[in-house]
């Protein structure tokens, strides 16, 4: 039996190492190990259905990175036709944030904090999507929106201080 999608080296940790914290600012060169990886495993036809969706998002982020459209849909189209997750939302959500179709990305970020759950970082539900929503709408001109999620996002900062 194969090892987990996330057991290639005793050297490297589970998630962190390829879907780390800070990879949203990752440059795309730091990611291309990753992807190919990744690439190959979405493929295997001993993955679950769970490592597929986990292996698409490290894939989805990494082409996002490095402006690779078709295959950023691809994986993220994967994900997306089953019950999606809060991550590729999010993907989705910087990909339109960046072409500047900032209702679209609202939509997303609104996805990734509502409708679905994290499969790999939890911050990717909570306040990732929510710092997207507060750009977007002050980029849309409608700071009371903006405002409320800025809220939003300072209560659940609170909540998890609390606890």
């Amino acid at each position: 039996m194969r090892a987990g999608i996330w057991q290639i080296s005793a050297n490297r940790s589970r998630r962190q190492d390829y879907f780390p914290e800070d990879c949203t600012e990752c440059m795309p060169e730091n990611c291309s190990w990753r992807e190919d990886y990744f690439r190959a495993e979405v493929s295997s036809p001993d993955r679950s259905a769970d490592e597929i969706t986990e292996g698409c998002c490290v894939v989805a982020r990494a082409a996002r990175l490095r402006g690779a459209a078709v295959t950023f849909f691809k994986y993220t189209s994967k994900v997306i036709a089953g019950d999606g997750c809060s991550e590729i939302c999010c993907e989705l959500g910087y990909f339109y944030e960046e072409t500047g179709d900032f209702e679209e990305a609202a939509v997303w970020y609104y996805n990734a904090a509502y409708e679905t759950q994290p499969v790999l970082a939890l911050r990717s539900s909570e306040e990732e999507p929510l710092q997207g929503l507060i750009r977007c709408y002050e980029h849309l001109g409608l700071p009371a929106q903006a405002r409320s999620y800025a809220e939003e996002l300072k209560h659940r900062q609170n909540e998890q201080t609390d606890n």
